[in-house]
């Protein structure tokens, strides 16, 4: 429950164009248990939650969202509990397939409307543009799962119903 919230607080901070408060934002990555190198800065931690849940925003300081680039904030990553591993592999999964089609994408901006209900109650809207984009790339994984490796449909819409039961069962 404790790393639902502090993910659910990240997703709020991350969502919108305007300016994010990294510093919350890296307090709140630092509470979840992430750990940096030695050498690190603190805004490292706040570029690692931009790079996994929000590819839409620009990078703090002078980190670079390429995994592989010298200034990734990845590089200053000591360590992540397990739980935030399993949900940033997921997020960085579906970044890189929104990416590879050209999809602009932001898992905390998608995740964002749920986070707040999960937090302070907040009704949820109707369809928003996110939720919106969020539907057109669950139809573009189907059928990258169906065309490429070729998942059986019937599979594909048993993995979506336990996903969908998984991320209940974790927000309750």
């Amino acid at each position: 429950p404790r790393l639902q919230k502090q993910l659910g607080s990240l997703c709020v901070l991350l969502e919108g164009d305007g300016e994010k408060d990294y510093e919350a934002i890296a307090d709140v990555v630092a509470d979840m248990g992430v750990k940096l190198t030695p050498t690190a800065k603190k805004q490292a931690l706040s570029a690692c939650a931009v790079w996994m849940f929000d590819s839409l925003s620009p990078m703090p300081g002078n980190y670079s969202a390429d995994e592989f680039s010298e200034n990734s904030p990845v590089r200053d990553i000591a360590s992540f509990p397990q739980d935030l591993v399993m949900v940033g592999r997921a997020a960085v999964l579906i970044r890189g397939i929104c990416a590879f089609f050209s999809i602009p994408w932001s898992v905390s901006r998608a995740w964002a409307p749920l986070a707040r209900w999960k937090l302070h109650g907040t009704p949820l809207q109707e369809k928003s543009a996110m939720q919106e984009r969020l539907f057109k790339v669950k139809v573009l994984l189907t059928l990258v799962l169906h065309y490429t490796f070729r998942v059986p449909f019937r599979w594909i819409k048993s993995l979506w119903s336990e996903f969908i039961a998984w991320i209940a069962h974790k927000t309750t």
